[in-house]
């Protein structure tokens, strides 16, 4: 812990303010733990809260992994600023070898109703500290497939 972090017990009830870069480097680093294939944004035409996001991203992954023959993994983060919007880390296996890096971009982009970006993954650790800037700073949650004990 940094020394500008700060520990506070008042009433037997314990705080603790962490930094914000801590607890981004924590997250970056806690990303580059899988092997992730993709960046994915996924962007809604309306506006949706986290279930309806949720719904619609398991109905978008549910297509890639019955047409592809794949298993998918991913974090996702939803992002309520400007149009309501996921960003994914995706990664997906077959038994046979088959991966996410296989498998058409474009068609997976076509698959999504409204705008949709999708990037092979190029620097990881760049990525998730993007990824842990929405979670810490918007207070987002942390989606998981499969889910993760705890998530």
């Amino acid at each position: 812990m940094n020394h500008n972090s700060k520990i506070n017990v008042d009433k037997g009830k314990m705080t603790m303010r962490v930094r914000y870069g801590e607890i981004k480097d924590e997250w970056a680093l806690y990303f580059t733990k899988w092997p992730w294939e993709w960046w994915v944004t996924l962007t809604f035409e309306d506006t949706v809260d986290q279930d309806l996001a949720r719904e619609r991203l398991i109905d978008w992954t549910r297509k890639i992994c019955v047409r592809e023959k794949l298993q998918l993994a991913y974090m996702a983060v939803y992002n309520q600023r400007k149009r309501g919007h996921l960003h994914l880390l995706m990664l997906g296996r077959n038994r046979y070898g088959k991966t996410l890096r296989d498998v058409s971009i474009d068609r997976c982009n076509k698959d999504w109703k409204a705008y949709s970006r999708i990037k092979p993954i190029e620097n990881i650790y760049g990525l998730g500290s993007y990824l842990s800037k929405n979670l810490v700073l918007w207070n987002s949650d942390l989606e998981t497939a499969p889910k993760i004990v705890g998530s």
